[in-house]
């Protein structure tokens, strides 16, 4: 064991990265920093007591290049004897608008590494970040806009995502695979400076280290303090208003609204807190729009949508909470369907692509007469003749037959002022193939609408009930 292997040992045990038995996924993408970490991995992992394999992307952006990348890992995994899955996605084409193409990629990247750990039951994903990334982060922030958790820079530690590297500097990586002559693979858009990393390694950190010779030192010391700092809040903010106010578990992050609604400064340091353990760039900016969508008495609002992360004002267990999630680009755009049978009633639905949970059932008269005007519950008559029912999201060329006369569904949702998101989250109620009612405020609306053959008269015998549960 050398000395550089020997720091990178005490980094793990002093972060608590890893422990006896774990299993690791390792994102190798072919490059220097990643194949040097796959060799100090090989070197330590007895000592660790651990076992690992290997996820690459191919994101097909650069042809050829990236297809030898691929062939590169497959080959050295077989060598090593390493278990290697691969994925092939050209995220090019499935960037969504506003995001980055290198935002884009990483969104991808962590995703399905994330995913693939579920599927091999790993315990960690490692990336090979180094302290030169972590400098370079925060700078890129501080241009960009940022709070106190982009001071913070790179973590060794976010969620299952661990970073062995961070103690080092990319010479002392150089200095690592130079001497044990170590092959690695150059991506030549690391050289073009349209990428914002690439402009701040290439042109501002020569010009800044020219006149600041300590400045990663500086920075390091920076993103330090701000750690500490933010720490230092989130003990408080747990004493003040519990632990439990600003929580996470596989559905996201979830921030107790109602609690402290009254403290605005912390609610702005929690909304940054989650978008920063998310992985996602939020600005100044942005959190005040978020604010002041916040001040809407709806009670169920997209708060906010881009760069892989959601935002949402929901009611959950009798509070309004704000839940802030990751979500993919086919996310936002899948079509979804469900078919409910008639005799299953009363039953709940869970409609997994919008997070709504829809309790379904026949009521009586004096149900409906007490309860019309709720917003959480739709109301509809029926026939008798009818044996089932299908919840979906909107298709092209949709329309409800009101009193007024046939109307776009697209029109309700303009009239709605929903978000092109939400528009794709409200239910609609289909019926033998029409549209027998659009659960507008299921999904954050002000009104549900119900097709005219559909509402509830003097004189209806069965009602069918729909519920926000």
């Amino acid at each position: 064991m050398d000395d550089t292997e020997r720091k990178i040992l005490e980094y793990v045990h002093k972060h608590k990265l890893l422990i006896p038995g774990n299993r690791l996924l390792l994102s190798l993408s072919a490059g220097k920093d990643s194949m040097a970490l796959l060799h100090i991995l090989m070197a330590l992992r007895d000592v660790l007591m651990i076992n690992f394999e290997i996820f690459h992307l191919n994101h097909k952006s650069r042809g050829e290049a990236s297809d030898a990348d691929e062939m590169c890992v497959h080959e050295l995994a077989k060598r090593l004897g390493l278990p290697l899955t691969i994925e092939r996605i050209d995220v090019r084409c499935t960037r969504p608008g506003g995001s980055s193409f290198e935002e884009h990629a990483r969104n991808v990247r962590y995703a399905l590494a994330e995913e693939i750990a579920r599927k091999r039951h790993c315990d960690a994903i490692a990336t090979a970040h180094t302290l030169d990334d972590s400098v370079e982060t925060v700078i890129m922030r501080i241009f960009q806009g940022t709070g106190i958790h982009g001071l913070c820079g790179i973590e060794p530690r976010r969620g299952i995502i661990i970073r062995p590297l961070l103690c080092l500097s990319s010479d002392d990586v150089y200095a690592y695979v130079r001497a044990r002559g170590i092959q690695w693979r150059e991506d030549e858009t690391n050289r073009d400076v349209r990428y914002v990393r690439n402009y701040v390694r290439h042109t501002l950190v020569p010009i800044v280290k020219q006149r600041f010779p300590g400045y990663q030192s500086a920075i390091w010391r920076l993103s330090k303090s701000a750690s500490e700092e933010a720490r230092l809040v989130d003990n408080l903010a747990g004493q003040c208003y519990g632990e439990l106010v600003f929580r996470r578990n596989d559905e996201g992050i979830f921030i107790e609204f109602e609690k402290i609604s009254g403290n605005e400064l912390l609610l702005k340091y929690l909304l940054a807190k989650a978008f920063h353990e998310l992985g996602g760039y939020i600005s100044a900016a942005m959190i005040d729009d978020i604010m002041r969508k916040l001040t809407s008495r709806r009670a169920h609002l997209e708060l906010f949508c881009g760069r892989g992360v959601r935002a949402i004002k929901a009611r959950r267990d009798g509070a309004t909470i704000v839940q802030v999630h990751r979500y993919t680009c086919a996310e936002s755009v899948s079509d979804w369907e469900y078919a409910i049978s008639l005799s299953l009633l009363p039953c709940t639905i869970e409609i997994k692509e919008t997070g709504l949970h829809l309790l379904c059932y026949f009521a009586d008269g004096d149900f409906f007469s007490l309860h019309k005007t709720a917003r959480d519950i739709a109301f509809i008559a029926w026939s008798g003749s009818e044996e089932a029912l299908v919840l979906r999201n909107r298709r092209k060329g949709d329309r409800i037959s009101l009193s007024s006369g046939t109307k776009k569904i697209k029109d309700l949702f303009i009239d709605a002022k929903l978000s092109s998101q939400e528009k794709r989250l409200v239910p609609l109620v289909e019926v033998e193939g029409r549209i027998a009612a659009v659960l507008i405020a299921m999904a954050g609306g002000d009104n549900n609408r119900i097709a005219d053959a559909f509402l509830v008269k003097h004189g209806t015998k069965k009602i069918l009930a729909i519920q926000r549960a």
